[in-house]
């Protein structure tokens, strides 16, 4: 029997921005203890994503997919992003990264779970079938995987017959209804866990579960996070509705910190994807880098990691603090356990 294949849902180009010293800081919350890992050796899952039934003799097919990919995102992200004060790329660019942040929850295995448990609503269960071979929903997960991994534009989308509708309004949702911007935290770090990205949730309906995701962090290092924002919280939004009143004042992250980017067109009134986008880095301090932490040791199943412990100390101890989380993890006690270590 073949061993065991290590598939990482976070990108170990992601990890390395956290090394300490050429080791992750890590808290292990099923033993309760702090560790010194290889980045190899966290957030990862076995055979995730192997896929025996269409690429038998390559199993493999689909992580080297991601490598190609991560491997583009990589290099614009340290090329262009990750210590810049002012974020310039492309169209191109833009696409690039936008399909990369949306593969990263779709290759998650809590969205491999929803097919492999066909955890949908009738509609979406309709919609699907014709895309279902054998009533086999796990099997759609990984050819879907492997048609978005081959896309070279989203302009390719509409046209390709592999790919179900649910996935492309899905993915057209995404683009619509959401926006990068980019923060940098100044005095504090930002942790990272393995629910990757961690999304501030409104709750419409609580009867019904009904939630919708104002804004999703994608720390990209200690220093840096990327976000996506829905779509009300642009300043040139001038909508004035209850619902999205009600969201706006739920949403802990202001309006100053969240800055939409310049678009200068190669040639006006048409797209091109040499067109370049400008954003500009907000820096933000304590309590949002507070709150933004919150979310994800609150969201955290395995464990988290920092860089420096002294510069997320705050933050732990806010969160222990805090009492809005119905659900919370127990973090009581780190400062010590990490202290002693």
């Amino acid at each position: 029997m073949s061993e065991p294949i290590k598939h990482h849902f976070i990108p170990q180009f992601i990890l390395r921005n956290f090394l300490d010293e050429n080791q992750i800081n890590y808290w292990n919350m099923k033993t309760g203890k702090f560790e010194r890992r290889n980045p190899k050796s966290i957030f990862m899952r076995k055979n995730l994503y192997k896929d025996v039934e269409n690429h038998p003799d390559e199993i493999m097919t689909i992580e080297k997919k991601f490598a190609s990919l991560e491997r583009e995102v990589s290099e614009l992200i340290n090329n262009k992003i990750l210590d810049k004060k002012e974020i310039r790329i492309t169209r191109a660019d833009n696409e690039l990264l936008r399909r990369f942040l949306f593969l990263l929850g779709f290759r998650s295995e809590n969205r491999k779970r929803q097919y492999r448990d066909e955890l949908f609503d009738q509609f979406t269960i309709e919609t699907l079938k014709p895309f279902v071979k054998n009533n086999n929903y796990v099997d759609l997960w990984l050819r879907e995987l492997n048609e978005m991994l081959d896309l070279a534009s989203f302009g390719e989308l509409q046209n390709n017959k592999e790919i179900s509708t649910v996935i492309k309004m899905d993915l057209q949702s995404e683009l619509r209804d959401y926006y990068m911007s980019f923060v940098e935290a100044r005095g504090q770090e930002f942790i990272l866990s393995d629910i990757y990205p961690t999304t501030e949730i409104f709750p419409i309906d609580i009867s019904t579960k009904t939630k919708i995701d104002l804004h999703a962090f994608f720390p990209i290092s200690p220093n840096r996070v990327l976000i996506l924002n829905y779509v009300i919280f642009r300043k040139d939004r001038k909508v004035d509705e209850p619902m999205i009143n009600a969201m706006r004042n739920f949403s802990r992250v202001g309006p100053t910190i969240i800055e939409i980017p310049r678009v200068k067109y190669v040639k006006r009134g048409t797209f091109s994807q040499e067109d370049e986008y400008t954003y500009t880095v907000r820096k933000i301090y304590e309590d949002e880098v507070s709150y933004i932490n919150s979310l994800y040791l609150n969201e955290a199943k395995d464990g988290f990691i920092f860089n420096d412990f002294s510069k997320v100390l705050k933050s732990i101890q806010n969160y222990n603090n805090v009492e809005q989380y119905k659900r919370k993890n127990a973090f009581e006690g780190v400062e010590d356990i990490i202290n002693n270590s």
